[in-house]
């Protein structure tokens, strides 16, 4: 996608939210009494199970997690087709089940979805029927009520581009690898046509040290071994931790004997517009997984 890009999602080699993204998220920082803030605080914390850790972590960080989402879908740079065309795929007319980890605030999949609503509403993309059913996990119960009121505040307006949207939130301990049997099991357990694994933004717990590896190993032979359509996308921001937990995730994909073709990239640099303070920030991306019905591509 790197045609007739609607202006509303970039303009003069800028990304820019959605514009249904952007009002949401002013509407929650205004409840908050953080509008002003959001305009300086433009780094926030990398979360944590404390209320104010949660939003410091929205007020801050949000916009990042959701632009890097949005950079995946329209491809701006024309080199990532094979993952936006596959998303396209994956977004298109169909009952689709999606599981998010770690939700947080809900910025990455947020963003994903803000800008398929976007896309639709601009024809760029057709509005044939796709119901999507959400479980969303996070350890921090603060952090996933803010994803609870985005999600409210936007669920009608996808109506009028064709997408039916609902969603259930859950408490998860990454550490514990039942935690995450659980979660992957409710997920297959409806039938869809497709399922989706989201994982974003958790190189900043998770890059430190070893001890989610076991879940993240449960999500993948889950993946890879159930007879289901399945894709599952994981996008960080570029840093050494991302990139050290990125190759925790290749070692793990030889070990449980997947077909394996490396799909990491160089760390993508873009520009998008900050939704409050106006200023142009960067953005970066050090590292995609994209496993589809159990290969990795």
């Amino acid at each position: 996608m790197t045609k007739n890009i609607p202006s509303d999602l970039f303009e003069n080699k800028q990304l820019k939210l959605s514009p249904l993204l952007i009002k949401s998220y002013i509407d929650k920082l205004n409840v908050l009494g953080k509008f002003e803030e959001s305009k300086v605080n433009l780094q926030g914390s990398i979360g944590g199970n404390e209320e104010d850790e949660a939003i410091n972590h929205f007020v801050g960080r949000f916009p990042n997690g959701a632009v890097r989402s949005q950079y995946i879908v329209i491809n701006p740079d024309g080199d990532l087709e094979h993952i936006s065309s596959q998303l396209a795929t994956v977004f298109s007319d169909k009952k689709l089940r999606i599981l998010y980890l770690p939700c947080g605030s809900g910025a990455g999949l947020i963003g994903l979805l803000t800008t398929f609503f976007t896309l639709r509403k601009h024809r760029y993309y057709p509005t044939l029927p796709l119901n999507i059913e959400i479980i969303a996990a996070d350890s921090s119960r603060d952090a996933l009520n803010i994803f609870e009121k985005m999600m409210n505040s936007i669920l009608k307006d996808f109506l009028t581009v064709g997408i039916e949207i609902s969603y259930s939130t859950q408490q998860w301990d990454a550490e514990r690898t039942l935690d995450t049997m659980k979660l992957m099991h409710d997920l297959f357990n409806n039938s869809a046509d497709e399922y989706f694994i989201f994982l974003s933004n958790f190189s900043g717990e998770a890059g430190r040290h070893s001890k989610f590896d076991n879940s993240f190993r449960t999500i993948l032979e889950y993946v890879i071994t159930k007879k289901q359509v399945s894709t599952l996308l994981w996008i960080e921001p570029s840093s050494d931790k991302a990139i050290t937990l990125l190759g925790r995730i290749k070692r793990i994909l030889d070990y449980i004997g997947s077909i394996f073709i490396d799909n990491s990239i160089p760390v993508k640099e873009f520009k998008f517009l900050h939704p409050t303070s106006g200023l142009e920030l960067r953005g970066h991306i050090s590292g995609l997984r994209l496993i589809i019905d159990g290969q990795d591509r």
